[in-house]
């Protein structure tokens, strides 16, 4: 009889001693109890067992959260396919007939508290560092904890790395507050025990005993199968990966660049996404499948050929590793071209920079064209169509090469350059997405009077007015003849090679012997 024992972690799930237990579906069955009120207040025992535990976890697997929550196998494989909740409660749908009950005859009561800081984003080659620190920190909490008082003394640099992380509390415990800081976190450790309350009135259940109906009543249905440990394995593995594919996905969506691309924005969030409906129609498949290796009508391989079968779709390792790669690519070439033109104004689209570009004091604009990023993506096409039941074809995303890129951020050197030569309340200057395929990469929009005279401006020549900066100080007015017509003749003006724009300045302006001449350009 003792082998056949069950121990499940309650899970904040209302056990109480002589109800039905599902161990098909890993679920409670309300309303039932194998022994009336009286039976079962004459026959419990209660034993005090005061003991506590401080755990320190780096790791955000699903195998460190199982370890530390005392997750057995079984009852993971059940966890992982979502059939059963941290806050789950129990299925008034269930009946007794239909499941291969257990009896709980014996539940071990306390609580959790768990802790969990996260550290600002840090560069890759300083994550051990930070995880080191960390860590000797959050070992010192019990330390701080004086005869139920709080004293926390903290050095110089242990205080600054305080103010680098950020701490949510999730646990069994009602708290006033939650908290949110280092210091607030160690004031509501230290104050758990009187929670609990002086005759632990407040504890819920941690761990359950349970035993098959069967010794009850033989012509219960008992339990058949259990689910493989090695297969569990498999199974977290697969869901662990998508979740952190969608984390890496978070981590390019934080990034300052990407909230000013709408289109680079549009497509890490939709990536997100479908990772995360393709690991839900996972779980899902795993709730049908789950119960009917336990009750054996089907064996474990029906389950194992939705893993392999991954890894031939558009959801493989491979395949979304290679596509996050192109894309955080894509955000490092884009931050390294910003980083080069600071200062200049984003625009989010086509109309908005029209709508700069035709503003009355914008008589001359020229706008950094990021000509490649672009919302369609036959991958992410791909993906969806999977989950759609449809055929998927096969595509692969584009990497940036390094000559790409050189001759991107050479673009960028370029255009700060005339930015800086050519500063003054008539021209304006900005950065846009917007796709352009006869120009990859990056190209500069020339626009004179709110049109676009020049989609790949090559900054070989200055307007001849530009070389007398003085002009800056004066109101130029446009011609309206010659608004729409350029001139292809070209002027030489100062030290520069400059073309006939058909623009007229006129201006006062003193000569070296003091007279006063009237220009036109």
């Amino acid at each position: 009889m003792a082998s056949d024992t069950m121990t499940v972690a309650a899970l904040s799930r209302p056990f109480t001693l002589g109800m039905f237990y599902d161990a098909v579906k890993d679920e409670l069955i309300p309303d039932l109890t194998l022994w009336d009120a009286k039976t079962l207040k004459d026959n419990t025992v209660e034993n005090s067992q005061h003991s506590s535990d401080f755990q320190i976890s780096i790791s955000d697997t699903t195998e460190s959260k199982s370890s530390l929550l005392n997750i057995e196998a079984s009852l993971k494989a059940s966890f992982l396919a979502g059939l059963v909740e941290v806050k789950g409660s129990a299925n008034s749908k269930v009946l007794l007939g239909e499941a291969r009950p257990h009896v709980v005859t014996g539940i071990l009561y306390g609580a959790n508290a768990f802790f969990v800081f996260d550290s600002e984003k840090v560069e890759a080659d300083s994550v051990q560092k930070m995880e080191g620190s960390m860590r000797a920190l959050i070992k010192k909490i019990p330390a701080f904890d004086v005869e139920g008082k709080v004293d926390l003394k903290l050095t110089d640099e242990e205080k600054a790395l305080t103010q680098k992380f950020s701490c949510k509390f999730y646990g069994d415990f009602i708290l006033e507050s939650n908290p949110s800081t280092f210091e607030e976190a160690v004031n509501a450790y230290v104050g758990l025990p009187k929670l609990l309350g002086e005759e632990g009135e407040n504890s819920v259940p941690l761990t359950v005993w349970l035993v098959p109906l069967k010794y009850v009543d033989p012509e219960v249905p008992e339990l058949i199968n259990e689910i493989s440990i090695g297969l569990v394995i498999e199974i977290e593995d697969v869901l662990d990966d998508l979740r952190r594919m969608e984390a890496r996905c978070n981590d390019s969506l934080v990034e300052g660049v990407v909230g000013d691309f709408p289109c680079l924005q549009e497509v890490l969030t939709r990536f997100q996404k479908l990772c995360s409906y393709y690991r839900a129609d996972l779980q899902k498949t795993m709730v049908k499948i789950l119960p009917s290796i336990r009750e054996g009508k089907e064996d474990e391989s029906s389950l194992r050929r939705i893993i392999e079968e991954r890894e031939k779709s558009p959801f493989s390792h491979e395949k979304l590793s290679k596509w996050l790669d192109c894309k955080e690519r894509e955000v490092n070439v884009v931050w390294a071209c910003v980083e080069i033109i600071p200062d200049i104004k984003f625009v989010a689209n086509q109309t908005e920079l029209e709508r700069e570009v035709l503003a009355p004091l914008a008589v001359f604009s020229f706008c950094f064209i990021f000509t490649f990023l672009e919302t369609a993506d036959p991958c992410l096409d791909n993906m969806r169509n999977y989950l759609d039941g449809e055929k998927s074809g096969s595509s692969e995303p584009t990497y940036i090469s390094d000559d790409f890129l050189t001759q991107m951020t050479d673009k960028a050197y370029t255009f700060k350059k005339v930015e800086n030569d050519l500063k003054g309340p008539k021209v304006k200057f900005f950065v846009a997405a917007i796709l352009n395929k006869k120009f990859p990469g990056a190209s500069v929009y020339e626009y004179i009077g709110g049109n676009l005279v020049d989609e790949n401006y090559q900054m070989l020549w200055l307007p001849c007015w530009f070389s007398k900066p003085s002009i800056w100080n004066k109101s130029p007015t446009v011609s309206p003849a010659k608004r729409h017509h350029t001139s292809s003749s070209m002027l030489q003006g100062g030290n520069h090679a400059c073309r006939d724009h058909p623009f007229t300045f006129t201006t006062s302006h003193k000569d070296t012997a003091g007279g006063t001449k009237d220009l036109k350009f």
